[in-house]
Protein backbone atom coordinates (compact mmCIF):
# COMPACT_ATOMS: atom_id res chain seq x y z
CA UNK A 1 0.00 0.00 0.00
CA UNK A 2 1.17 3.71 -1.23
CA UNK A 3 2.19 6.13 1.65
CA UNK A 4 0.25 9.03 1.74
CA UNK A 5 2.40 12.37 0.63
CA UNK A 6 3.23 14.13 3.50
CA UNK A 7 1.53 17.03 2.28
CA UNK A 8 -2.10 14.98 2.08
CA UNK A 9 -1.40 14.35 6.25
CA UNK A 10 -1.69 17.96 6.38
CA UNK A 11 -5.26 18.66 4.44
CA UNK A 12 -8.07 19.35 6.27
CA UNK A 13 -6.10 20.86 9.43
CA UNK A 14 -6.60 24.75 9.78
CA UNK A 15 -3.38 26.66 8.98
CA UNK A 16 -2.28 30.22 10.48
CA UNK A 17 -2.08 33.05 8.40
CA UNK A 18 1.58 32.59 8.40
CA UNK A 19 4.38 35.26 7.65
CA UNK A 20 3.00 39.11 7.08
CA UNK A 21 4.49 40.21 4.24
CA UNK A 22 7.26 42.97 4.76
CA UNK A 23 8.06 43.68 1.36
CA UNK A 24 8.82 42.31 -2.08
CA UNK A 25 10.98 38.73 -2.02
CA UNK A 26 14.59 40.02 -2.83
CA UNK A 27 16.42 36.58 -3.56
CA UNK A 28 20.42 36.61 -3.00
CA UNK A 29 23.39 33.70 -3.23
CA UNK A 30 25.68 34.00 -0.75
CA UNK A 31 28.93 32.05 -0.42
CA UNK A 32 28.35 30.00 2.93
CA UNK A 33 30.73 31.87 5.14
CA UNK A 34 27.99 34.51 4.90
CA UNK A 35 25.11 32.24 5.64
CA UNK A 36 27.55 30.96 8.82
CA UNK A 37 27.74 34.56 10.30
CA UNK A 38 23.69 35.04 9.78
CA UNK A 39 22.86 32.01 11.20
CA UNK A 40 25.51 32.90 14.17
CA UNK A 41 23.31 36.53 14.38
CA UNK A 42 20.36 33.82 14.73
CA UNK A 43 21.70 31.93 17.17
CA UNK A 44 23.11 34.29 19.76
CA UNK A 45 19.47 36.27 19.36
CA UNK A 46 20.96 39.70 17.30
CA UNK A 47 18.32 38.41 14.94
CA UNK A 48 15.17 36.49 14.68
CA UNK A 49 15.72 34.98 11.22
CA UNK A 50 18.37 34.94 8.58
CA UNK A 51 15.76 37.30 6.25
CA UNK A 52 15.91 39.36 9.76
CA UNK A 53 19.90 39.51 9.83
CA UNK A 54 20.28 40.63 6.33
CA UNK A 55 17.52 43.49 7.04
CA UNK A 56 19.52 44.34 9.80
CA UNK A 57 22.79 44.37 8.10
CA UNK A 58 21.68 46.11 5.07
CA UNK A 59 19.85 48.98 7.21
CA UNK A 60 23.36 49.61 8.63
CA UNK A 61 24.74 49.54 5.43
CA UNK A 62 22.72 52.15 3.59
CA UNK A 63 22.94 54.61 6.77
CA UNK A 64 26.50 55.00 6.25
Amino acid sequence: MPQPHARDADKGRERGPGQPPIGPVVKANLPPSMIEQLDRMVSDGTADSRADAIRQLLAQGLEK
